[in-house]
């Protein structure tokens, strides 16, 4: 059993497996909730109206329907548009689309939620504890919690 993110089906997919067949998909707990998060296109500010309409044309062919859904085949993710049909995709990508649909299931990632140095701590925290199985519950705990205070 592996437990990752949308962004390994990409792997799956390069590797030549389908959904529902080498590998399957779910959502676990009762009330099924995804965390959201994503990449991003920043674009510098300018008042050059021939930048400005080469990035209204970007963002245009970026938010494309059709984009949207070639894209997230090859990558194996879902579209950021709600309003794209997905019935041509998997089954894990109808699975996340539909669960998404509703606002109430998308929980914000860590990463737009918290301070960069706050997110920082709590990785290293982590890594350090499942690297280090001398580390006792405890000591875990104490750098959570000087984590979140140090957030502040």
């Amino acid at each position: 059993m592996h437990f990752n993110g949308d962004w390994a089906k990409g792997e799956f997919i390069a590797a030549g497996q389908t959904a529902g067949k080498e590998y399957g998909c779910t959502v676990v707990g009762q009330e099924p909730k995804l965390v959201i998060g994503g990449d991003v296109f920043v674009f510098p500010a300018t008042k050059d109206k021939t930048t400005l309409a080469t990035q209204d044309k970007l963002i245009q062919v970026l938010l494309d329907p059709t984009t949207q859904i070639e894209f997230n085949k090859k990558k194996g993710s879902i579209p950021v548009r709600m309003d794209v049909d997905v019935s041509s995709m998997d089954m894990c990508a109808q699975k996340s689309h539909s669960i998404l649909s509703d606002p109430a299931n998308q929980v914000e990632s860590m990463e737009i939620l918290s301070p960069p140095n706050f997110s920082g701590a709590m990785q290293d925290a982590v890594t350090q504890f499942w690297n280090n199985p001398t580390m006792s519950a405890d000591a875990f705990i104490e750098k959570i919690t000087n984590a979140m205070r140090d957030a502040g």
